[in-house]
């Protein structure tokens, strides 16, 4: 029985080696990832022992985020679709629109952004406030960026799959969502997605942002303020020019995904940092721990996000002000 559990406990350890071998995004921190694959082997007695020495292993990778999930998250409810919270809409004065989204996680974040962005649409000008905003699903940041960008450049991802090095990049079209997508063997794919309509089209944008602001929704930022860029250049099918700004405080510097790998038919569930998240123009935006490179806003503004709101929409009654003057 003890041999039996021994090598039971080596299976798992074992898979666990070769999970991470597989798709850990850092590649040269692997150099040495040989080392650790029969260095317990005499020591491993069953599965807990296992476990054991694989925490010792996961943690020589230097990275908080890939890890061992403890027994108490196994069993965690996952997010679903929910209503309360996620999401803030009102109307200021001078007929600027006011939106919070706190989340890129629950399943429908993308159905109540359009819900709350829609009581809200013809507005002159907007705040929108991402400052709580610790990301999520890239996919659901994706389809919300929909409903800001009529068409340009959202984000790229490099990650690791078991057949190698994947890259996809996303940008929106006036009638599509569409990801070019790089495979290992150097063959693209162009896979177009339904997209949600802009509501907002051509009408500026402020941005408030912090240190809360991390991983998808600083891709998220990070499209919102390209597109800015790019319409210094370019003016859209209206004619009109965009606007974006942004306000607060740098962002997390958290540009690493991360998905959870069931070991063996649940005997262990596994945490891997496994791709990078970054900008339109390749900016990644560091791995949220020893290099944490963000976003840095285009108006610094130093403490509690209300403070940065309040900044962000003096500029905005100063622009549309000066807009109308204009007119």
């Amino acid at each position: 029985m003890h041999d039996e559990n021994s090598s039971r406990g080596r299976e798992l350890y074992h898979e666990i080696w070769k999970t991470i071998a597989a798709h850990f995004y850092d590649l040269p921190r692997l150099t040495n990832w040989a080392h650790w694959e029969h260095l317990y082997d005499e020591r491993i007695t069953d599965d807990q022992s296992a476990l054991e020495f694989a925490q010792i292993m996961v943690s020589s990778l230097g990275d908080l985020y890939t890890r061992i999930l403890p027994a108490s998250e196994l069993d965690a409810p996952s997010q679903g679709d929910e209503a309360d919270g996620h999401v803030v809409a009102k109307r200021l004065k001078g007929n600027i629109g006011y939106i919070a989204i706190n989340n890129f996680s629950v399943g429908n974040i993308a159905d109540l952004t359009e819900r709350g962005l829609k009581t809200i649409a013809d507005c002159d000008g907007f705040i929108l406030n991402l400052s709580d905003n610790q990301g999520g699903s890239l996919g659901r940041a994706i389809n919300c960026l929909s409903l800001f960008i009529e068409e340009g450049p959202l984000a790229e991802l490099v990650f690791r799959s078991e057949s190698g090095v994947n890259l996809q990049e996303f940008y929106l079209v006036n009638d599509a969502c569409i990801m070019d997508a790089a495979q290992p063997d150097g063959s693209v794919e162009m896979r177009p997605y339904v997209r949600r309509s802009c509501l907002i089209a051509n009408k500026p944008v402020a941005l408030v942002i912090g240190p809360d602001s991390a991983s998808c929704c600083e891709t998220f930022i990070s499209a919102m303020l390209a597109n800015r860029q790019n319409a210094h250049g370019f003016k859209g099918r209206s004619g009109k020019t965009r606007f974006c700004w942004s306000f607060g405080e740098r962002t997390s510097g958290k540009g690493i995904m991360q998905a959870t790998h069931n070991i063996l038919e649940g005997r262990a569930r596994l945490r891997v940092s496994v791709g990078k998240f970054k900008a339109p123009d390749g900016h990644w935006f560091g791995d949220g721990q020893s290099d944490q490179r963000g976003i840095r806003p285009d108006y610094r503004v130093k403490g509690r996000q209300l403070k940065a709101c309040k900044v962000a929409l003096r500029h905005m009654r100063k622009h549309l002000g000066q807009t109308a003057a204009a007119a």
